[in-house]
């Protein structure tokens, strides 16, 4: 789904362990899922590297609430992931 949201956005993706030379960005998320009836997202966090300099560039976030709810992930990750590349002032 992220990198759906990426292509979106109107960026080129490659993904796996190894970033291509040519990457400008490199993209990494922890998510955490959790079982009640069925499974649902419980946090996505998504961090936004420069994979020249390898600095922050900027994060996204998301957590249910305590009282969960079972929110679609697809509009989680497109919130999160919009959220991440606003901060580094892409589309």
């Amino acid at each position: 789904l992220i990198e759906k949201e990426l292509l979106r956005h109107g960026l080129n993706v490659s993904s796996g362990s190894a970033s291509p030379s040519s990457g400008q960005l490199r993209i990494e998320y922890v998510d955490e899922w959790r079982w009640d009836m069925v499974m649902y997202l419980r946090s996505l966090d998504v961090t936004a590297y420069d994979d020249r300099s390898q600095g922050l560039l900027a994060t996204g976030s998301w957590k249910n609430s305590v009282m969960h709810g079972y929110h679609s992930k697809d509009t989680v990750v497109a919130d999160v992931v919009s959220e991440t590349l606003k901060g580094i002032g892409t589309k």
